[in-house]
């Protein structure tokens, strides 16, 4: 998935490099991002499915985004006290606060994996 910041095509690595995330909120995109994930929660009935269990839902890219992360320190501390040091340091830095304090509860994650 490619995006264009200040006239040039981008990709996630181009992302990764420039976390403030202020290219998201120009031009409307944030807005179209929820757009676009209300419209497929509501879709396919993930919306009704939620409210049905009284299930909460975090999009963990809007809580990032949003500056509502934990604290990295905490995070690398938690992690590698059961695994290895994360590949990259600053994936430490992007775990939703609401995430770490659930952390140790049960999880679904919608998120796929495409293969080209």
């Amino acid at each position: 998935m490619g995006f264009v910041v200040d006239g040039e095509e981008v990709d996630w690595g181009w992302i990764l490099r420039h976390p403030s995330w202020d290219w998201a909120r120009e031009e409307g995109r944030w807005d179209e991002f929820r757009r676009q994930e209300r419209w497929f929660l509501d879709e396919y009935g993930f919306t009704d499915l939620l409210e049905e269990y009284g299930v909460e839902y975090v999009n963990v890219t809007e809580e990032v985004w949003s500056g509502r992360t934990a604290d990295a320190r905490a995070v690398r501390e938690a992690v590698e006290e059961r695994f290895p040091p994360g590949f990259r340091e600053e994936f430490y830095g992007y775990v939703p606060q609401r995430l770490y304090d659930l952390r140790g509860a049960t999880f679904i994650s919608f998120g796929k994996e495409t293969t080209s």
